[in-house]
């Protein structure tokens, strides 16, 4: 009994002189040796610290995580819905765009051609194949349009109404083959015939002939509508220039063009009626 008293005894002695000494320690001045006996205590100390301080952190921040799991959830929706708007907003904003590039398109044709009113329609149908190529719009008789009403972009020449119904029309593109038209150089004002045709790998291109051996033609010319067959007004393009050749047969010369207006690309179009008898309004040519 009396031992286990005195060992209590000297266990306090010794903690309370351990505490000195390292209160001692603690407080002497920077660079002495003890303040150097202390550092090296102290930095063991410092590390066993600094880890569970770590894990603490870690430990603090998995709980966080854990009990504000909805807020996140909820947070994590709500960009969600942002994005999304974000991108409704954006082609909301492209489509009215595309709308109004068409319509001051549509606006340009009436002010230039005064003489025809122009209706807008859109493609609902097509049929390309080896003999066809050929394009159905929404808008028929009921809206004004008849047979030989000519159908364009803001790029140019789309083709020619066909088939006119009640409520929609069949459209014969510029590159149908039934589709040939006299058309001019913008350049040097020559006069050439146009033929929609189309190549084996199934690309469809227009091809010029009817070239005099005078005629002045070159690479990159512009192709316009001439008034020469009673249907087209002069100046809406028709295609570009692309190849010059020579028929070896005839010995006469052809040309390739590529077409104005991409039909692969189109949704919308122009459909452009005399507000008369066609023969009574067209002009002169040039």
């Amino acid at each position: 009994m009396k031992k286990s008293k005195k060992t209590k005894m000297i266990a306090i002695i010794g903690g309370i002189t351990l505490i000195l000494v390292i209160l001692t320690v603690a407080s002497a001045p920077s660079g002495s040796p003890i303040h150097g006996i202390y550092k090296i205590f102290a930095s063991p100390v410092s590390v066993i610290q600094n880890t569970f301080s770590s894990l603490g952190h870690k430990v603090k921040s998995g709980f966080t995580l854990l009990f504000n799991a909805d807020s996140v959830n909820a947070e994590l929706e709500e960009l969600r819905e942002a994005n999304a708007a974000l991108n409704d907003a954006a082609m909301k904003n492209e489509i009215l765009q595309r709308e109004n590039e068409e319509l001051k398109g549509m606006l340009d044709f009436q002010e230039k051609y005064t003489e025809f009113n122009v209706v807008g329609a859109e493609i609902i149908a097509g049929d390309v194949s080896e003999m066809f190529h050929t394009f159905t719009i929404n808008c028929g008789t009921s809206d004004g349009i008849e047979e030989g009403s000519f159908v364009v972009t803001a790029q140019g020449l789309a083709g020619v109404v066909h088939t006119a119904g009640p409520i929609s029309s069949k459209v014969i593109s510029i590159v149908d083959e039934q589709n040939k038209l006299i058309a001019r150089t913008l350049e040097h004002n020559e006069m050439l015939r146009v033929t929609g045709t189309y190549d084996d790998e199934g690309g469809s291109y227009l091809r010029v002939d009817r070239i005099l051996d005078n005629a002045e033609i070159n690479v990159g010319d512009t192709l316009v509508t001439s008034n020469s067959g009673d249907i087209y007004p002069y100046g809406i393009k028709v295609g570009v220039i692309t190849e010059i050749g020579v028929n070896e047969a005839s010995g006469t010369r052809y040309a390739i063009a590529e077409p104005a207006v991409n039909l692969r690309t189109v949704g919308r179009v122009f459909v452009m009626t005399p507000k008369k008898n066609v023969n009574d309004i067209l002009g002169s040519d040039t």
